[in-house]
């Protein structure tokens, strides 16, 4: 049995951005998860974008920030779309609460995730940052939540009773929210210390958005994990996108 490597997607991909997007083969209904997340039970790689003007043509949403969700074949699985308005993003920043919904092929909701507004004092427990991911829209599956660290930057993954199921360990928070950072990196691991996974990034950073044109997220998980925590780290992925990108003259490229 032969076996065939998964290209990887470097920066070069902006072009592909501006084609037409190939989607990802439609999985068999697995009963045994939401609707429309079978996609994520067939990959154990993400690859998030910012949107492209084609994107933008084929989403109606003009003053949001706007996402394609890709396999590891570059083929789309979801779009996502940020419900903010300008006002906010211009006076809050990266602290700023959003509504982000991941739309299917369809432009359907499958999933919501919810961020509330934070201060960024990380030792104080009532201003560290948490997500709450949603599938459908309406039904939480769980959080992501900041835990309290005087350096280095912690984050849990819980379900929706709130039990811890997995934990991200990245950078320091001065690294991470004073300045730019040139590449990033968030081990995931098991409540018993096992890494699993990681969710990862390189880039300048941009003034005001949280992700910059053609700039890209990756994230790994083992393919069997259950597809509600996959749904979470995608969720942990926006968060902490979010918080990393800081105000800068630099120019908005990324290469990861």
């Amino acid at each position: 049995m032969s076996i065939t490597q998964q290209p990887q997607a470097t920066s070069s991909n902006s072009d592909d951005q501006n084609k037409s997007p190939s989607w990802m083969d439609t999985p068999s209904i697995n009963f045994a998860c939401q609707p429309n997340l079978e996609y994520l039970n067939q990959v154990d790689r993400l690859l998030i974008y910012q949107s492209s003007d084609l994107l933008e043509s084929v989403l109606d949403f003009r003053t949001s920030n706007k996402y394609s969700i890709k396999n590891g074949q570059n083929q789309l699985m979801y779009y996502a779309v940020e419900e903010t308005n300008f006002c906010t993003k211009l006076c809050l920043g990266t602290l700023r609460s959003f509504d982000l919904k991941i739309l299917d092929q369809n432009l359907q909701e499958v999933m919501h995730i919810y961020r509330p507004l934070r201060c960024a004092f990380y030792c104080c427990p009532c201003c560290l940052q948490e997500a709450e991911v949603m599938s459908p829209p309406g039904i939480t599956i769980g959080y992501v939540r900041q835990e309290p660290s005087l350096l280095i930057s912690k984050y849990s993954i819980q379900n929706a009773t709130e039990n811890t199921i997995l934990r991200l360990e990245g950078p320091t928070v001065v690294d991470g929210c004073n300045g730019c950072v040139a590449s990033l990196e968030f081990p995931i691991s098991s409540n018993e210390g096992s890494k699993i996974g990681k969710i990862s990034k390189q880039w300048k950073c941009s003034p005001l958005m949280s992700f910059t044109r053609n700039d890209r997220f990756e994230v790994t998980f083992p393919m069997d994990l259950d597809v509600n925590i996959k749904a979470l780290v995608l969720g942990a992925s926006f968060l902490i996108g979010y918080l990393y990108s800081a105000k800068s003259n630099d120019d908005q490229t990324v290469d990861i």
